[in-house]
């Protein structure tokens, strides 16, 4: 088996890119842990508010990927049904 240096630098971008989109919403995630942990001490409403906003953030971005990643799941059963279709149309 020969793997080329593309295809590792590939997957590796490929990585890389997937590792920025696991981050993102782990960074909202702390942001709410922090603020609220000094809206508790302080009694302090703002920060309240603040730490309400990255929750907000927090669960905007994780509907958003669900959403995308049932449209993708769509697309590929649509694709798989029309190549069964026309595989079975063709005979093979």
């Amino acid at each position: 088996m020969n793997i080329s240096a593309s295809t590792i630098s590939t997957f590796g971008i490929l990585y890389l890119l997937m590792m920025a989109f696991s981050c993102l919403p782990i960074y909202f995630l702390y942001n709410f842990g922090s603020k609220a942990k000094k809206a508790i001490e302080n009694r302090d409403s703002i920060q309240l508010e603040l730490c309400l906003e990255a929750l907000k953030k927090h669960y905007k971005f994780i509907g958003i990927i669900a959403i995308i990643t049932i449209g993708f799941n769509f697309l590929g059963l649509v694709v798989g049904i029309i190549l069964g279709i026309s595989d079975a149309i063709a005979g093979v």
